[in-house]
């Protein structure tokens, strides 16, 4: 079993759906707008592939790797 904290190759495995992962994209959100191996918050959505929270809109995001979230601090 992979470690919670170690990346996750895209090609291999893909998160559940609605899941909210970090990930490392790259392509052109924009026109005016290129990421080169940026992390981003996404989920992946079978129907609509990989939806980035900064760019909800982008339809051909290049994902190489994600990795869950950390849980939240919790509260003492």
């Amino acid at each position: 079993m992979a470690k919670k904290d170690a990346w996750i190759s895209a090609q291999d495995r893909l998160p559940e759906e609605g899941y909210v992962v970090l990930a490392i994209a790259s392509g052109r959100p924009r026109a005016n707008i290129t990421l080169k191996e940026a992390y981003q918050i996404a989920e992946w959505c079978q129907e609509d592939g990989w939806i980035l929270q900064e760019f909800p809109e982008w339809e051909d995001a290049e994902v190489t790797h994600w990795m869950p979230l950390p849980e939240p601090p919790k509260k003492e």
